[in-house]
């Protein structure tokens, strides 16, 4: 009878890339539902300029990640790509307990989230260039 190795053993780092997706996935359910309740009650954001905030953050999301996502394939340096998201994303959000003026906090967020946004797919890529050489090994 055939029996096929263990995923884990297949995948070298599927692991780590499972653990890392739930970390991605707890820290934006946990943290994009608040954002606009800290805009209005800390930034004290009008509903205009948390409609403009939120609009150009999502603008600024999928600019950087089609930009990112381009780069990576073609560069191939998704590692390098995927650190460099993570961490804008990571000042991106520290940025919101510094700044508290409406227009700078606009401009910083909106870069830094942006790139930060491409995480998620960046990690998946990652997972797909893996399973795909995993594949070519067997």
């Amino acid at each position: 009878m055939f029996r096929s190795p263990r995923l884990s053993q297949r995948l070298p780092g599927f692991v780590i890339l499972t653990f890392i997706i739930t970390l991605l996935g707890v820290g934006v359910s946990i943290s994009r539902p608040y954002l606009s309740l800290f805009s209005t009650n800390v930034i004290h954001m009008n509903p205009a300029q948390l409609g403009i905030f939120m609009c150009l953050n999502s603008l600024g999301g999928i600019v950087a990640s089609t930009w990112l996502g381009k780069f990576s394939d073609t560069h191939s340096a998704r590692k390098t790509v995927m650190l460099l998201s993570a961490f804008c994303s990571i000042f991106g959000y520290l940025s919101f307990v510094f700044l508290h003026n409406y227009i700078i906090l606009l401009i910083v967020s909106t870069i830094l989230l942006g790139l930060g946004s491409s995480t998620y797919p960046q990690v998946f890529a990652y997972a797909r260039e893996s399973a795909s050489r995993s594949m070519k090994q067997d």
